[in-house]
């Protein structure tokens, strides 16, 4: 399995080792005059970050597309956070056991390193949390509170007011917006300037993502573009479901190629600067 990369922009270097790409680019140490957020996303060559499961009725990462590389870097960004920000979809797939936990850093096996990089950046040992839901919906698992972590959960003002007493009394910080759909960026802007969180990461899944992009509130994105055509009706992109006329201008800054191998078919690592 190749674990080395080309660089391809801004200059062509070759034998790159794929461990270490993004920790290298120092994501923590980014001076900026407001919360700094990020995302990350893999996506099919056409453009494919998931398609719907017809037997379970919800939209999932095509196996196809998972990779170690892909997710190693994934992790390499996640350890650089201040504050991971996600949902109750999430939550509650991990309570299902259909998606794993990477609510903490440097647990995941053969990613111990990350732990250690991160305290040698100063950053205290893990992340805090910011939990989006309008729902209320979910649990959340004990590893929270055995490794400190602060979680806001950020709810919209129709919640059930009985889920937002039970979050309460398990020690929880509840926020409730002031409106009653979608949960606003520009609340969750404040919880960060609340906290003084500086290096927000986004592992929300596209609609929050969306609606980041509309609001220009998000600064950088990382994605990982998978040589492969999926193909399918019904699938998402990063931007399924935002109208047209956006116009929004993303600055390339690195991009990285890794050759095919006999367990992948080839992709590219691409770092983009939203403007």
């Amino acid at each position: 399995m190749s674990d080395r990369v080309t660089q391809l922009y801004p200059t062509y270097k070759k034998n790159i080792e794929l461990k270490n790409l993004y920790l290298k680019r120092k994501i923590c140490k980014v001076r900026h005059s407001s919360p700094f957020f990020y995302a990350n996303f893999i996506t099919s060559l056409d453009g494919r970050i998931a398609i719907k499961q017809t037997e379970k009725h919800y939209y999932e990462l095509p196996k196809s597309l998972e990779n170690a590389h892909d997710f190693r870097l994934f992790l390499e960004l996640h350890a650089q956070a201040d504050c991971l920000i996600t949902h109750s979809g999430y939550l509650r797939a991990l309570e299902k056991g259909t998606l794993g936990n990477i609510l903490q850093v440097g647990l995941q096996s053969g990613h111990e390193d990350l732990a250690n990089w991160r305290n040698q950046q100063g950053l205290k040992a893990q992340p805090d949390i910011i939990i989006l839901s309008k729902s209320l919906n979910f649990n959340l698992p004990e590893t929270i509170k055995n490794y400190g972590q602060h979680t806001t959960i950020v709810t919209n003002k129709s919640a059930d007011k009985s889920k937002i007493n039970h979050f309460q009394k398990l020690g929880y910080e509840v926020i409730k917006t002031n409106l009653s759909g979608l949960i606003s960026p520009i609340d969750v802007l404040n919880v960060a300037k609340k906290y003084n969180y500086k290096h927000l990461y986004l592992i929300t899944g596209p609609a929050f993502f969306q609606s980041m992009l509309k609001s220009k509130l998000l600064n950088r994105l990382y994605i990982t573009i998978n040589h492969k055509v999926i193909g399918g009706k019904d699938f998402m992109t990063i931007t399924s479901g935002l109208e047209a006329g956006l116009n929004l201008k993303l600055k390339l800054l690195k991009m990285f190629h890794q050759e095919p191998n006999k367990v992948n078919q080839g992709q590219w690592f691409a770092e983009f600067d939203v403007q």
